[in-house]
């Protein structure tokens, strides 16, 4: 019989075969960052840019297909960061207590970061921000 306490420890036989992080963790935390302010934006009655998601998610789906991840891996990291965000109160509702539809429309927000990511990952050619830029 041997004893439980000397008998080698073997490496998880899962840990091989699960997917690497999508993005590095400096990336995620900018990540998180970047949908706080466009949660906060949103809080205020701000719109959000198509072009500047765009702008945003195509170097976080290059990074992801370099690490060999896939863009369900990069959703699911979206989908718990914006778990993750602190309550907002811009529109002057106490944090806690959301105002009307709120719930329905931060959903939105998320929906549209969500689509346009997956746009991006499957774009054939990259993103061309053509938004006009202030002249120096």
């Amino acid at each position: 019989m041997t004893d439980a306490r000397t008998e080698p420890i073997e490496a998880d036989p899962l840990e091989s075969t699960l997917p690497a992080a999508p993005l590095s963790p400096d990336t995620a935390m900018e990540l998180w960052r970047w949908l706080r302010a466009q949660r906060t934006a949103h809080s205020w009655g701000l719109a959000i840019g198509p072009a500047e998601v765009r702008a945003v998610m195509r170097p976080l789906c290059e990074e992801t297909r370099a690490r060999g991840g896939r863009v369900e891996q990069l959703i699911v990291l979206l989908k718990e960061l914006w778990t993750l965000l602190p309550a907002e109160s811009g529109s002057g509702q106490p944090a806690d207590v959301p105002a009307p539809g709120w719930r329905a429309s931060e959903r939105e927000v998320l929906h549209v970061v969500v689509r346009l990511c997956i746009d991006e990952f499957y774009s054939p050619v990259p993103f061309v921000d053509e938004r006009p830029r202030p002249r120096a």
